[in-house]
């Protein structure tokens, strides 16, 4: 498809016409592929990056511009959930994967979700990832350590949550007080607890369990008084 806005050159009906069938053709191939891969952990971008691009065979810049965007609404959609430890003798939590010396708190599962908005579009995604992370860390240290009684869901990244967002936490909450595993959110932004407390989610949680800094979630739940109590 030629460019018209590159090539200083007014675009016509035509042009238009053509431009917007090019998007949504876009828009539908990435919705296709999120919901294919939704239920595995591969990173979305390995996909993006082996995508037949849309527009034409020869238009490098359209090429371009249909992975990228991919790429930013796949990771929405998917996106990073990591697992943090805390610097031996410091306040400092960190990604595990990235920093390997983090050191796990026994018995205290710690994620933090990289997304700006824990909505409907990832919102499943991030719930279902979190669920098979407390099994499979549940299962890995059955024997060696003791098992999880606590969660803590860092939300410094989210600056928005819908419905559909407080949903999957009443859910998620709702899976872990039945394995017996306290919910306790810790660094919320104002938008998020003003939507949380809207949605009565706080209520349904307890202001016990909502602390200002992922080191106040971890003392509590180090403490005789655990989260909710």
């Amino acid at each position: 498809m030629r460019c018209c806005i590159c090539s200083g050159v007014r675009p016509g009906r035509t042009e238009v016409a053509a431009a917007c069938a090019w998007l949504r053709e876009g828009l539908l191939f990435c919705v296709a592929a999120a919901e294919a891969w939704s239920g595995l952990d591969e990173e979305p971008t390995a996909f993006c990056d082996m995508a037949v691009p849309l527009g034409h065979p020869h238009d490098s810049k359209g090429d371009k511009v249909t992975i990228s965007f991919a790429k930013i609404l796949l990771n929405s959609i998917q996106p990073g959930i990591e697992e943090l430890g805390r610097f031996a003798g410091t306040d400092i939590f960190c990604d595990i994967s990235q920093y390997p010396m983090a050191i796990r708190i026994p018995g205290i599962l710690i994620i933090r979700v990289n997304a700006g908005t824990l909505c409907f579009a990832n919102a499943s995604f991030i719930r279902q990832r979190i669920m098979r992370w407390v099994a499979e860390e549940d299962e890995l240290e059955e024997n060696a350590k003791e098992k999880i009684h606590a969660l803590i869901l860092d939300m410094s990244s989210l600056i928005n949550i819908d419905s559909s967002g407080i949903l999957a936490l009443e859910e998620l909450h709702k899976k872990l007080d039945a394995l017996d595993i306290k919910l306790g959110v810790a660094n919320p932004r104002w938008q998020v607890i003003h939507k949380l407390k809207l949605g009565k989610f706080v209520d349904k949680l307890g202001s016990g369990s909502i602390f200002l800094t992922v080191t106040e979630a971890v003392d509590a739940c180090l403490a005789p008084k655990m989260l909710g109590a």
